[in-house]
This record gives structure tokens, C-alpha cells and sequence, in this order.
């Protein structure tokens, strides 16, 4: 029986969030741990305020709602800041290799 009783286990953006932070824990078990605590700890804190701006949204009136999820977006655009700044210190770091 696969019951839901919170208001944003409804939500299929809800789920999927949660997949993304899954997603984004295992893309970060790959990177060196030097980066550990600074562009991968920035990155999964990012993941995972989707999913608790969503939840938290999911509470709250319509018009507060729409607010809540507005404020993913901002996330979701720091993640693909992220994914590009690690593209480009591989890049840097391969480069540097060469030289």
C-alpha cells in the first residue's frame, strides 16, 4: 500500500526533484575530494533546496506556492552553473597537463 500524506508527495515535480538529488549525489562520488567541501558540497545544497522549496511551497496558499516555486528555478540555474564551472576545471586541469 503505497499511501501519501503529505501534501507534495502528490506532486510529480516532487519526485522527480529527489531523483535529480540522487542524481547529483552520485556525479559528485566521482569528483576528486578536493573538491568535496567547496564546489561539490555548493552543488548538492543546490539539489536539494529544489525538493525542500517544493515541499515547504506545497503547504502554504496557492499564491505563496507559485513563490515557493519560483525559487527552484534559482536552484536549478545555480546547478547548471555549477555542471559548467566543473566542465571547465576539467578542462583547465587537462590543459595544464599538456603543458
Amino acid at each position: 500500500m503505497d499511501k501519501q500524506f503529505l501534501p507534495f508527495e502528490r506532486l510529480h515535480v516532487y519526485h522527480e526533484s529527489i531523483e535529480f538529488v540522487d542524481a547529483v549525489y552520485t556525479i559528485v562520488r566521482s569528483w576528486p575530494k578536493e573538491e568535496l567541501f567547496g564546489l561539490a558540497d555548493q552543488f548538492k545544497r543546490a539539489a536539494v533546496s529544489i525538493a525542500l522549496n517544493i515541499a515547504e511551497g506545497s503547504s502554504r496558499s496557492k499564491k505563496i506556492f507559485i513563490i515557493f516555486s519560483i525559487c527552484p528555478v534559482d536552484h536549478v540555474m545555480n546547478v547548471l552553473q555549477f555542471t559548467q564551472l566543473r566542465k571547465d576545471v576539467d578542462l583547465s586541469m587537462k590543459n595544464s597537463m599538456i603543458i
